[in-house]
C-alpha cells in the first residue's frame, strides 16, 4: 500500500510542478493559462445624457460578438452588452452609436440572426437594459444607415417612404462601388 501512496504523491508533484512551469511560461510570453475576452472600440463615442458609450467588437474563446459599452473616465469600455460568452443572442454585425440632437437619447443598428433593427434608449446609464427601450426592426443595413443617421440629425428613426426606398442610383453603387456607371 505504501508504494501506491508514494506513486500517487510522486504522480502530483509532477503535476504541480508542470502547472506551475506552464504558468510561468504563459507570463512569460504575455498571456495566461485560460483565455480572457478581448475587446476593442470600434468608431467614435457618443456622448448620450452626459455618458460616453461606443460600440465593441469582443472575441472570447470561440464566440465572437459585437456589443454596446460605456466609456469610463479613463477611456476603457466598460459593462459590455451582450458579453461575449453570454446565453444573448449573438450580433452579426452593428453600427456605432449616435446621440440624438439634443443628446438626451441614443441609437445604434444591430443585426441578429438576420434580423436588422435599429434601437433606441433613452436612459444613459443603462443604455440598452434600461426599460424604455424602443427596437424597429428595418429591411437591411441600408435602411439602418439612414435611419440612424436621420436619427442623429433630427432624434427620429421614422423615414419617408421614397427615403427608405433606394433609387437606381443607389441600387448601382452597391453593386458596383461606383455611383458614375448608373446611365
Amino acid at each position: 500500500m505504501g508504494q501506491i501512496y508514494l506513486g500517487f504523491r510522486s504522480l502530483l508533484v509532477k503535476i504541480a510542478i508542470f502547472v506551475v512551469m506552464a504558468a510561468l511560461l504563459a507570463w512569460a510570453l504575455g498571456g495566461t493559462l485560460w483565455p480572457r475576452v478581448a475587446s476593442r472600440v470600434i468608431g467614435p463615442p457618443a456622448k448620450i445624457g452626459g455618458v460616453s458609450w461606443v460600440l465593441i467588437d469582443q472575441i472570447g474563446g470561440l464566440e465572437s460578438t459585437f456589443g454596446l459599452a460605456r466609456l469610463d473616465e479613463q477611456g476603457q469600455a466598460t459593462e459590455p452588452y451582450p458579453k461575449a460568452r453570454s446565453a444573448a443572442p449573438i450580433w452579426d454585425e452593428a453600427m456605432s452609436p449616435v446621440a440624438s440632437p439634443e443628446g438626451d437619447r441614443g441609437a445604434f443598428a444591430k443585426r441578429s440572426g438576420g434580423t436588422w433593427a435599429v434601437v433606441v434608449f433613452k436612459d444613459s446609464e443603462k443604455g440598452y437594459l434600461s426599460d424604455d427601450v424602443v427596437e424597429v426592426v428595418v429591411r437591411d443595413r441600408w435602411e439602418a444607415a439612414r435611419r440612424l443617421e436621420r436619427f442623429a440629425s433630427t432624434g427620429s428613426t421614422a423615414l419617408a417612404e421614397a427615403a427608405s426606398q433606394p433609387s437606381e442610383t443607389d441600387a448601382d453603387l452597391a453593386a458596383t462601388g461606383d455611383a458614375s456607371s448608373a446611365g
